[in-house]
């Protein structure tokens, strides 16, 4: 499904890590949520190559506690920190 959205739209993984990478470069500490509203792109698209990126060592995941206590990651591109 997600091969068949980027063939329509003529983006690919790659121009999409691009633009998350380039987000979180504008944005460092960004919710998966704050970097989907940055780039257009579509939440699940978002969290599935941040996972990647993620387990890549591409990006860091750090917990934080956001409105009412509640835990959740916040992201920044290795790039930015090192």
């Amino acid at each position: 499904e997600l091969s068949w959205a980027r063939a329509l739209s003529g983006r690919g993984a790659r121009s999409d890590q691009d633009r998350i990478l380039k987000s979180l470069e504008n944005w460092p500490d960004s919710t998966c949520q704050e970097i989907a509203d940055d780039t257009g792109l579509p939440y699940s698209t978002v969290y599935k190559l941040l996972r990647r990126m993620l387990d890549k060592g591409v990006v860091m995941a750090r917990q934080q506690k956001a409105l009412g206590n509640k835990p959740c990651l916040v992201y920044a591109a290795m790039s930015v920190i090192g």
